[in-house]
């Protein structure tokens, strides 16, 4: 059988060139999870009760792992969130958190792409 042999040219600019896609894919993603955490955020203490103003003030966003998990919502402190949002038999429910992640789930694939684009 005849051998052939193919010689690449450029193989090490290419590499270079897939690496820094993949460093750009990344950045795009954590910058477009935090844009949406943030928006999150911002419905959640819009649609938030306010009473003290201490459940407010508590909602925050948490950086997860490798900045591509966030977390979103009141903190630990205010052990009274979730009776604040589900109602208890004594109370009313007063949604904050549902009505904010339904506005926010079809944005979060969107404001993704777009930052990932504009990375690359």
């Amino acid at each position: 059988m005849p051998r052939v042999k193919v010689t690449v040219k450029g193989r090490d600019r290419v590499n270079k060139r897939l690496r820094q896609t993949v460093t750009a894919m990344r950045r795009g993603g954590r910058a477009g999870a935090r844009e949406s955490a943030e928006r999150l955020r911002a419905l959640m203490v819009e649609f938030a009760p306010i009473d003290t103003g201490a459940l407010v003030a508590s909602i925050r966003v948490q950086e997860g792992a490798k900045g591509l998990v966030y977390k979103v919502g009141p903190g630990a402190e205010i052990v009274y969130a979730e009776f604040v949002e589900f109602g208890t038999s004594n109370m009313a429910a007063q949604p904050y958190v549902r009505p904010a992640v339904e506005m926010e789930r079809s944005k979060v694939g969107k404001t993704i792409g777009a930052a990932i684009r504009a990375e690359l």
